[in-house]
């Protein structure tokens, strides 16, 4: 196989333009990796280098993050998976292994169930799995409604971080590029993102059971979304999903990032 390249496109899609880089060999099985809110792709990169040499990885911004646009519009999570497809298409990619971080892997999770045929593999890092709650909802719609009336200073930031990453965590590389996205995001593009995400997904959770790839679900022993209910759930309803958890928070990538790539080298293998 030829060296690694790296190639940056930016992909008109339903939920804005979409900066996209790919890494690896255009002939290589396909990695299409999305981040979790406040992030952008660079939470992925480690993982998208360590399989660029074997692998055509593709590392999407979402909406509204890193070096994307935004659709100027209210938009769903449902939209933005519509996005990946539309993304694999103009790239002329068939068939991938997605892997997702939280929106990420709410957003691949759909792709899955809605396009079957186009997914090799899931795996869904720190994703939520079951519906909002009516007391998230409202605390999610509090935290929107004081970054507009106020914007986002660093303690904003701060306190994203402080819910989101394992204390060890927090000084990360990437901690620090959270709080300052924040800081500099324009406050009505992050409110449509945080409305999409955090306040109005739509639950997909009676749909698990359609599912008949293999499934890597992962989380941090201390991030609520893969809970003892939760990863029942997926048990029951997933004939091959694998649950796994690791030490840590929301925001495994970074807090567990050796563990995290065993478990995907086994994912990524079952093709």
């Amino acid at each position: 196989m030829s060296s690694v390249t790296a190639r940056e496109h930016r992909i008109p899609t339903d939920v804005g333009e979409l900066a996209v880089l790919e890494l690896g060999h255009p002939d290589a099985p396909v990695l299409v990796l999305r981040h979790g809110i406040f992030l952008d792709r660079e939470l992925w990169r480690p993982i998208g280098e360590r399989y660029a040499s074997t692998h055509r990885v593709v590392l999407i911004d979402a909406p509204g993050h890193g070096a994307s646009g935004d659709p100027g519009r209210e938009y769903s999570v449902q939209d933005d998976a519509r996005a990946s497809i539309q993304i694999m298409n103009a790239l002329g990619i068939e068939r991938a292994t997605l892997i997702g971080h939280s929106w990420g892997g709410m957003s691949s999770l759909r792709v899955a169930l809605d396009h079957p045929d186009r997914v090799v593999a899931l795996g869904l890092v720190n994703t939520p799995l079951a519906p909002r709650t009516a007391a998230e909802r409202r605390r999610y719609r509090t935290l929107v409604a004081l970054l507009m009336a106020i914007g986002a200073p660093r303690w904003y930031g701060r306190q994203i971080v402080a819910a989101l990453f394992d204390p060890a965590a927090r000084g990360s590389e990437i901690a620090l590029r959270m709080i300052e996205q924040v800081r500099t995001a324009n406050r009505r593009v992050l409110a449509r993102a945080m409305r999409a995400v955090l306040v109005n997904p739509d639950d997909v959770s009676d749909r698990l059971g359609e599912l008949r790839i293999p499934l890597l679900a992962v989380a941090g022993r201390d991030d609520y979304v893969l809970d003892a209910a939760a990863a029942a759930m997926l048990a029951e309803r997933v004939p091959q999903a694998r649950i796994e958890h690791v030490p840590g928070d929301h925001v495994t990538p970074v807090e567990q990032p050796s563990a995290l790539a065993a478990l995907l080298d086994e994912l990524v293998a079952r093709r």
